[in-house]
């Protein structure tokens, strides 16, 4: 069987794979080295802030094959102002006491919905 070798890239760290895994066929490794990068990017994205997992798989030749990856993508569409409490209100930033710090938009429940189409209750307000 022909020895397939993983080579794990976590952002800018690589964790070459020296000992290296028999399968049947390169479509196994294929499987492998996603399976790999997924299971890892589950468990390392988050935990080690790392926005990046590679594995690139090589045969035992050392050429390269392939390489399954996972990026994180974030892509914010617009900006948002910092989140700053209002005085008495919570400190957690999950709490819906907090508030938008620039722009004075309140989250807290007790705001009432603007009606800013001109329409209260059905008819037309003066």
């Amino acid at each position: 069987m022909p020895l397939f070798y993983f080579d794990v890239q976590l952002g800018t760290n690589c964790l070459p794979d020296h000992t290296g895994l028999e399968l049947v066929t390169l479509e196994a490794a294929d499987h492998e080295a996603t399976r790999s990068a997924v299971e890892i990017a589950r468990h390392q994205l988050i935990k080690l802030g790392v926005l990046h997992v590679r594995v690139t798989v090589r045969n035992e030749r050392r050429q390269h094959l392939l390489k399954a990856s996972v990026p994180m993508i974030v892509a914010r569409e617009i900006s948002q102002p910092e989140l700053s409490p209002r005085r008495g209100a919570s400190e957690d930033p999950r709490s819906v006491e907090w508030q938008q710090g620039q722009n004075g938009l309140g989250l807290n429940q007790a705001s009432k919905p603007q009606h800013q189409s001109g329409f209260v209750r059905g008819r037309r307000s003066e």
